[in-house]
């Protein structure tokens, strides 16, 4: 199961709002998490981001596996 998780209150009405609440995105944006792209293309742009300005996971000098190819390797 895939969900969202917000900080704070979420406004129904205002989605543009409650994209900065978004604990995923910040996660991603930061290089904390990845973008799971197999089953949404909803954070391409923050782990672009990310990647390209070496936030978080994406400081590394080495090489990682992303952890869908780890789980995938390790059932």
């Amino acid at each position: 199961i895939l969900g969202i998780c917000y900080l704070g209150d979420v406004n129904l009405n205002k989605s543009e709002k409650n994209k900065e609440k978004e604990i995923n995105r910040l996660m991603v944006l930061n290089g904390y998490a990845f973008a799971y792209k197999k089953y949404s293309k909803k954070y391409i742009n923050e782990e672009k981001y990310a990647k390209l300005n070496f936030l978080g996971l994406w400081q590394q000098d080495t090489e990682f596996e992303m952890p869908w190819e780890w789980r995938k390797k390790n059932k």
